[in-house]
This record gives C-alpha cells, sequence and structure tokens, in this order.
C-alpha cells in the first residue's frame, strides 16, 4: 500500500505541530499562575528570623542569612498530575551565585501549601522528607 503526501498535507501537519508545542509551552494551570503571584516577596523561615528567601517578580530568588545574601537563585514553579488526577506544583531553584553550593545546582522542593502569609515546602534528601515553614514578612 502506498501512501500519497502532497505539500499542503505537510504543510498542515506542519502548523498542526507548531500550534501543539507552542500551546503546551504557553499553557500554565491556574494553580501555577496563582501561585507565581503568592510566592513573591520575603519568606521568613518559621523560628529563624535571620533566615529570609526573598522572590521577585522577575523569577529571581535570594537567600539571605543574618543580613548577608549566601545564594542568588533562577526560579521556577511547575506542575505535574498524579495518576489519580491531582495537580501538584514544584518550586525550582537554579544556583545563580553561592558561598555554599555550586552554580548551575538545581534544587526542587514541593510546594505543599502556599497562601497570602505561609508556605511549606517539601524536600526530599534521599533518607527522608522534611518540610520547611515559611511566614510572609
Amino acid at each position: 500500500m502506498k501512501i500519497i503526501i502532497n505539500k499542503a498535507s505537510i504543510k498542515i501537519l506542519g502548523i498542526l505541530a507548531f500550534v501543539v508545542i507552542v500551546g503546551f509551552t504557553i499553557y500554565q494551570s491556574t494553580l501555577v499562575q496563582e501561585e507565581k503571584q503568592l510566592i513573591i516577596g520575603t519568606w521568613v523561615i518559621n523560628g529563624e528570623n535571620t533566615n529570609k528567601w526573598i522572590f521577585t517578580f522577575n523569577n529571581e530568588c535570594k537567600w539571605e542569612l543574618d543580613g548577608i545574601i549566601n545564594s542568588e537563585f533562577i526560579y521556577t514553579i511547575e506542575n505535574s498530575f498524579s495518576p489519580s488526577g491531582l495537580e501538584h506544583t514544584t518550586l525550582k531553584l537554579t544556583t545563580v551565585s553561592s558561598n555554599v553550593s555550586e552554580v548551575g545546582e538545581i534544587t526542587q522542593y514541593g510546594i505543599n501549601g502556599l497562601g497570602e502569609e505561609e508556605m511549606i515546602l517539601e524536600y526530599n534528601n534521599g533518607i527522608g522528607i522534611s518540610y520547611t515553614h515559611f511566614t510572609k514578612q
């Protein structure tokens, strides 16, 4: 059986592929969009008043400890879906400059909770899961 493909068919398939790729790239869930807005600001780790994470509108994050910037990151918030259909969001930090870690190092946190005044990040260190609680300044 011989399949005949003409130029018009190739053009249509190319345009369709382009639209699908752009659509997936641009689309972000409502949850991700909301969390990108909520995370902006200065967050203090509960019980450690001098340990702050500062998130800006231009996807930069600074880790300040005792008034000194120890690390700077580019951050992204991404989503995934569990097999049961629940949406989960992840905070991904890529180190830009640091006194304590390698430039380019990527650290991921599950966003366990993010509201107007409180944030809970989940981190799996390979041995177990830890939770860090933050309050917005």
